[in-house]
C-alpha cells in the first residue's frame, strides 16, 4: 500500500504515542537577524511604497508559496538559473515581491534593481536559534523521542546544524539536494522515513510553510504541525503553534 494513500492521522489520535519528530530547518529552527522579508520591506518603504501590516502578511504568504516549488519559481529557475549569488534572479524576485506589496508594474520595474543591489551589498544577516527552540529540543530528546531535520536545502545539513549548536539533538538530517526531491514532493519525507525505519503515520513533521511543509507532510502520510509565530497562515488546516514549546503540551497526553 502506498503510504500516501493512507488517511493522515489527526494529532489527537496519536498524541502521547509520538516517538518521531522531523523538523524543517530554515524559518523553523534557524532564523535570521535581521529578518530578510522585514529588511526588504524597510527598503521598500524608503522608496515610497507604503504597505499595511495586512499587505505585508499577504506578501509573506506569497514568498512561502513561491519557494514551495511554485510555477513562478520553476519559471524563474528556467529563465535565470540557480538563485545563489544570482543578481538577475533576485532582481526578478524583487520585482514580483514589489507587485504583491502593491507597487505598479512601472514602480516594480524601476525599484527592483535598486533594492536588489542594496540588499546584495548591505544585507548581512546573522543566523540564530531561539532559546525556546533549544529548550524544546532538549526536552524532546531527553524524553527519548527520535528527532531529525529534513530541509529543502541543496547541501548536506551537518555543518550548519553543528554551527548552530543543534547537531547533538538529531539522529540524522536530510537535505533535498542529497536525493533531488524537493518539498512539497512527498518523496523527500518518505525517504527520511525510510532512514528512520518508521511508518509515515508514526511521524510528526514541524515546519513553517503551509504550502511546502504541511502539504508535503500530508501527502507523505505524516501529521503536520505548522510553526507560525507571525500568524502568516491563520487558516491552515492543521495544528498551528506560535512558540516551539507548545509542542511539549501537544505531544504529551499527560500534560
Amino acid at each position: 500500500m502506498d503510504p500516501r494513500s493512507a488517511p493522515v492521522k489527526q494529532l489527537e489520535e496519536i498524541r502521547g504515542s509520538i516517538e518521531l519528530l522531523f523538523f524543517d530547518l530554515d524559518g523553523t529552527l534557524r532564523l535570521n537577524e535581521p529578518d530578510a522579508t522585514g529588511y526588504f520591506y524597510d527598503q521598500v518603504e524608503k522608496f515610497g511604497i507604503h504597505s499595511t501590516p495586512e499587505r505585508r502578511r499577504e506578501a509573506e504568504r506569497w514568498t512561502h508559496v513561491y519557494w514551495a516549488s511554485s510555477s513562478e519559481l520553476l519559471q524563474d529557475l528556467a529563465t535565470f538559473g540557480n538563485w545563489n549569488n544570482n543578481g538577475a534572479f533576485w532582481q526578478n524576485h524583487a520585482r514580483r515581491h514589489l507587485k504583491v506589496l502593491g507597487a505598479s508594474d512601472a514602480e516594480a520595474a524601476r525599484l527592483a534593481p535598486i533594492i536588489t543591489e542594496s540588499m546584495l551589498a548591505e544585507y548581512n544577516p546573522v543566523d540564530f536559534v531561539l532559546d525556546d527552540v533549544r529548550s524544546t529540543l532538549r526536552e524532546l530528546k531527553t524524553s527519548g523521542r527520535t528527532l531529525a531535520v529534513v530541509s529543502n536545502r541543496a547541501e548536506a545539513l551537518g555543518p550548519i546544524l553543528d554551527e548552530l549548536g543543534l547537531g547533538n539533538y538529531f539522529e540524522f538530517s536530510l537535505a533535498a539536494g542529497e536525493v533531488d526531491y524537493w518539498k512539497p514532493d512527498p518523496r523527500l519525507l518518505l525517504h527520511a522515513a525510510s532512514i528512520a525505519a518508521a511508518r509515515p503515520e508514526q511521524i510528526v513533521y514541524v515546519g513553517d510553510n503551509d504550502s511546502a511543509d504541511v502539504v508535503c507532510a500530508r501527502q507523505a502520510g505524516m501529521t503536520p504541525i505548522l510553526y507560525d509565530p507571525k500568524g502568516i497562515f491563520p487558516d491552515a488546516d492543521c495544528v498551528i503553534i506560535s512558540q516551539m514549546r507548545e509542542l511539549l503540551n501537544l505531544l504529551d497526553d499527560r500534560r
